[in-house]
């Protein structure tokens, strides 16, 4: 599951109110294969955007990447690795692009952008089966990405459902969370043509807002941020609600671990 998903990211917005800018963070939770101890991370200032790569050994980032497109707003990251070198993508929510540094050390490297339709708003990003696949929230839409080709593909959700996030599961099918229709959905693709959007909802998903999901064997786990829980769904229907401490939480992004421990983040409650 970690290999198929690569990096999860978790969102971390810190204002710095003597410079009157906003910085947006997102760091990968785990180290790609063979890139050592050192993490990429994304982050945006001003019109500018940045791939950073962080080495925990020394709590420090070691060196900046400057993205090609002014206010990108990058959003998501992902990692795969390649031979000899590393396959760092990254959703660009602000300029309608997803974004791809290959990169082999600090003297050896390239940006490509990939353009989307506008108003796409790409968010969330997961690798698997040899493609990138990418939630477009303002169009909704599954986008899927060839990185040899370069071909984008786009498959049709719910109208008004904000695509939130997704993650590739061990069967080939994307499960994601639909955020504004309050429902999550499994996609299973034959050919471009060819394909089925399954969609689950139940009266306790009601105004709980799902965004981070994960798949794990059989299940998906997701976070319902308006409910201040996470729910473990297995189909066809069995729902199983773990509530957090009921305060005001906002559970939003979930990763797994190798032991199988599924982790996440509390926006409002201020935890992990």
């Amino acid at each position: 599951m970690i290999g198929a998903r690569g990096w999860r990211c978790v969102l971390i917005a810190v204002s710095v109110i003597a410079l009157s800018v906003v910085f947006v963070l997102i760091l990968g939770s785990q180290a790609p294969a063979g890139a050592g101890s050192a993490m990429p991370a994304v982050v945006s200032s001003g019109g500018e955007s940045f791939v950073y790569r962080f080495d925990p050994d020394i709590s420090s980032f070691v060196f900046t990447f400057t993205v090609p497109t002014g206010n990108a707003n990058p959003w998501d990251v992902v990692v795969v690795s390649g031979a000899g070198h590393q396959e760092v993508w990254f959703t660009e929510a602000g300029a309608d692009r997803i974004g791809r540094l290959t990169y082999t050390d600090t003297n050896d490297y390239a940006f490509r952008e990939y353009t989307l339709t506008v108003g796409s708003r790409p968010l969330n990003l997961v690798s698997g089966g040899g493609f990138i696949w990418f939630t477009e929230a303002g169009r909704d839409r599954i986008g899927r990405l060839d990185p040899t080709t370069g071909q984008i593909d786009e498959f049709e959700v719910t109208a008004g459902s904000y695509p939130a996030d997704l993650d590739y599961a061990s069967d080939g099918s994307i499960w994601l969370t639909e955020m504004m229709a309050d429902q999550i959905a499994r996609l299973v693709i034959t050919s471009t043509d060819d394909y089925a959007v399954t969609e689950y909802s139940a009266s306790s998903l009601s105004g709980g807002r799902p965004y981070g999901i994960i798949a794990v064997g059989t299940s998906v786990y997701f976070a319902q941020t308006a409910n201040d829980r996470v729910t473990r769904f297995t189909p066809p229907d069995s729902w199983v609600h773990i509530s957090l401490s009921g305060l005001p939480d906002e559970p939003y992004a979930l990763v797994l671990d190798s032991s199988g421990q599924v982790w996440g983040t509390e926006r409002a409650g201020n935890r992990i």
